[in-house]
């Protein structure tokens, strides 16, 4: 057996608390954990939008958290559709900068499609729109308003 002096035990020590201190330190001074993924995504939005179908087109998109999804956003007047409709997309938690648009059903419309946030100022989609007749096909840049 053999016997620890009293410097082994300084350097054990010493290794222990160094490797504790990088342990704690891994977390970002400021970081907050608790952060609402959707929070730079809400508010008012200026969409300038190319639809296959409908040409060009500019207007104001409202986005809101949805109350009872966290991982879910509002968009209201996407693709022009009114003020007091939305359809609603998916803020991913393992894709960074990713949005989905699940098909879903507006009037007799059924929308799907996806987004990236280019910056906490800008998100760009790329969606369809099939009314049962033709396919439109849009890609749309959003850019927030101050």
């Amino acid at each position: 057996m053999q016997k620890l002096n009293f410097n082994n035990m300084k350097i054990k020590s010493f290794i222990a608390v160094t490797l504790l201190a990088l342990l704690v330190s891994c977390t970002k001074e400021g970081e907050e954990t608790n952060k609402d993924i959707r929070t730079d995504y809400l508010g008012n939005w200026k969409c300038t939008q190319t639809s296959k179908l409908n040409g060009n087109s500019q207007f104001t998109v409202n986005i809101k958290a949805d109350a009872n999804d966290d991982s879910k956003i509002n968009m209201f007047n996407f693709y022009g559709i009114g003020a007091n409709d939305s359809i609603y997309a998916i803020v991913s938690t393992t894709a960074a900068n990713s949005l989905s648009i699940p098909q879903q059903t507006h009037s007799s419309d059924y929308i799907a499609g996806s987004g990236n946030d280019v910056s906490t100022t800008k998100l760009t989609f790329d969606y369809t729109v099939d009314d049962g007749n033709a396919i439109d096909t849009i890609t749309a840049v959003f850019n927030k308003i101050q």
